[in-house]
């Protein structure tokens, strides 16, 4: 995510380009608080015990599902505006909607206790539009910066 964020800024231009590539950054701090804490465990009498290490896990993680959507709708923004990538831009506005309604939907099975599905649900449309968004990025890599009529090898 981190990497994504570096290329989203260095590959577009504009403020939407600016204000995507600083959510995205935060996605991927998010990822790395969720990685480095531990998740609370319910104990077998159903009960869990709040740790520092679990609320730091569970802020992260609001962190990350929240900070996509508006990232991902950013990103849409500076893809509209590209000239390289207009073409995508109506693809990646439809993967923001998803995420939109796939979180919707993961806090939906949270409440059916079902979070394990639900959170699968969200990472697998997150994961389809990190794929979408890493290949246009590094399409418009290929050509040349907007404004320009030169192309790179």
């Amino acid at each position: 995510m981190l990497a994504l964020a570096w290329r989203a800024r260095s590959a577009l231009f504009g403020r939407w380009a600016l204000a995507s590539a600083v959510c995205l950054a935060l996605v991927g701090l998010g990822l790395i608080a969720t990685g480095l804490t531990r998740i609370d465990v319910a104990q077998a009498d159903g009960s869990a015990a709040s740790t520092a290490s679990g609320m730091a896990h569970e802020l992260a993680g609001y962190v990350v599902f929240l900070g996509m959507i508006p990232g991902a709708f950013a990103l849409s923004g500076a893809f509209r505006r590209d000239p390289r990538l207009a073409r995508a831009a109506f693809a990646a506005r439809l993967f923001a909607w998803g995420l939109v309604i796939a979180l919707v939907l993961a806090v939906a099975f949270q409440r059916l206790e079902m979070v394990g599905f639900g959170q699968r649900l969200f990472l697998a449309v997150w994961l389809s539009w990190l794929i979408f968004v890493g290949l246009q990025l590094r399409t418009a890599g290929r050509l040349s910066a907007p404004g320009s009529n030169a192309v790179s090898a």
